[in-house]
């Protein structure tokens, strides 16, 4: 998954795209948002 679906899913409906409701209960919406700076095409979280 990269960052571009990501986005999607979150601003627009993507049947294809990946839970964005979990992965915000999950890794909390702050989180996400803070780290997009450091998120390439290969890896969604840094941890």
């Amino acid at each position: 998954m990269n960052l571009t679906k990501l986005l999607k899913s979150i601003f627009e409906y993507d049947p294809d795209g990946p839970n964005i409701h979990h992965l915000m209960a999950v890794h909390g919406y702050s989180r996400l948002i803070a780290q997009m700076e450091n998120v390439d095409e290969h890896t969604l979280f840094i941890t």
